[in-house]
């Protein structure tokens, strides 16, 4: 689940769009201050919207527990 928050072909898989939602643009800068940025659009390029984040801390998994992101 971590590397689906921080690697973007990843990311594209699990969210990459519910029904008629296409995934256009999936970008990703895993390190604290860095950048996220998602847009979806309607079949049409109608109802578009994007998800921006920063990343204020990420902990990959290690020594049998989950990592985290916080943004």
């Amino acid at each position: 689940v971590y590397a689906a928050h921080t690697e973007p072909a990843l990311f594209r898989r699990w969210m990459g769009g519910y029904g008629v939602w296409e995934m256009t643009a999936c970008e990703a800068d895993p390190r604290p201050g860095g950048g996220a940025r998602y847009r979806f659009e309607g079949p049409d390029g109608s109802g578009a919207f994007e998800i921006h984040a920063v990343h204020d801390a990420l902990e990959p998994p290690r020594d049998g527990r989950a990592g985290r992101t916080l943004h």
